[in-house]
């Protein structure tokens, strides 16, 4: 399926952050310092805000304030481990017409690291980044584990592309980076199905969601005029040569019925993953919500929100039940 193009396709990309909810992130560590970063919009510099204790400071991401590029979708993931901030983020380079997914990290001294450019090209642009992190068991040869950070995004270009990143880490040190389609990932290849067209609205983009499952990821994305999603598991693999590479192996996790859930504007969808459950949601004064459980679809649900209750507090509020639904499923049977 084709999605929309020119001007206007850049003005929503930069726009992006502006039409979605953007709550706050944040990261709070084992020692008490609390790290945060507003996703919203596209702005000249990327900023991290650190608290400790009665002290706050204002970091600036490297690399995010010596050209005119546009930063947007920033990601904070924190390693205990190794005690490492990652902060990933999406750069428009109007000039260049680069368009690029960055990662950088801030050590436990202090200290950032070089940022690496993980996806980079000027015939797509990117939005609605997703990320996780995980750990590999420790490799028997050299008593390392690794550290790996997963990404997924939007490629909007002459068509709609899930594309998901692996980048690896061991003993701080980065190894590896490997970038794929998400349809090749998994050898879905095409979800569109003209058979199952349905109006989606003007959304962005479909939507996309990422979860962890101890050292493996599930991701779940949609496609092109459908309310269908499809679910992705992603294990590491280290492939050992004259480099050590770490490699995501897919499988295909199904696809869903339709949602029958619709952007109301250009604001796509949002969705999370909660133990195999599947949440799409639609911020807003009125927020509009459906349960994947069991295979199947709940009826569409919608809280009205109002100044005594925000999308920020109804969200935690629906993870944590559908977190406690899913442990209900998994009890065993009585015999």
């Amino acid at each position: 399926m084709k999605t929309r193009l020119g001007a206007a396709l850049l003005a929503l990309v930069l726009a992006a952050g502006t039409l979605s909810a953007a709550e706050m992130l944040t990261v709070l560590t084992p020692d008490g310092t609390l790290y945060a970063i507003n996703p919203a919009g596209a702005k000249a510099r990327l900023e991290v805000s650190r608290r400790r204790a009665d002290v706050r400071e204002t970091l600036v991401v490297p690399g995010t304030a010596e050209d005119d590029a546009l930063e947007s979708d920033g990601r904070l993931l924190f390693d205990d481990q190794t005690s490492t901030l990652f902060v990933v983020w999406h750069k428009a380079d109007s000039e260049s017409q680069k368009d690029s997914v960055f990662l950088t990290s801030l050590n436990a001294e202090g200290v950032w690291s070089e940022p690496v450019v993980v996806a980079n090209c000027a015939s797509m642009r990117r939005a609605g980044i997703q990320t996780a992190l995980t750990h590999t068991a420790a490799d028997p040869d050299t008593g390392l584990r690794a550290t790996l950070v997963h990404i997924a995004w939007w490629g909007l270009g002459t068509d709609l592309t899930a594309e998901y990143a692996m980048v690896a880490f061991e003993g701080g040190q980065r190894v590896s980076i490997d970038v794929q389609k998400l349809n090749d990932l998994t050898g879905r290849g095409d979800t569109s199905d003209a058979n199952d067209f349905e109006d989606t609205g003007s959304a962005l983009h479909p939507p996309l969601a990422i979860a962890t499952d101890g050292p493996n990821v599930d991701v779940v994305y949609g496609a092109a005029n459908t309310t269908k999603v499809v679910r992705a598991h992603i294990e590491p693999r280290l492939v050992k040569s004259e480099a050590r590479l770490w490699r995501p192996l897919g499988r295909d996790g199904g696809r869903t019925g339709p949602s029958h859930l619709v952007a109301a504007d250009a604001e796509p969808l949002e969705a999370f993953i909660s133990k195999g459950r599947i949440v799409l949601y639609r911020p807003g004064v009125q927020f509009r919500y459906v349960v994947l459980g069991n295979g199947e679809w709940s009826p569409e649900r919608m809280i009205q929100l109002d100044d005594n209750l925000t999308t920020d507090q109804f969200l935690r509020e629906l993870r944590r039940t559908v977190s406690e639904q899913s442990a209900v499923d998994e009890q065993p049977e009585e015999q």
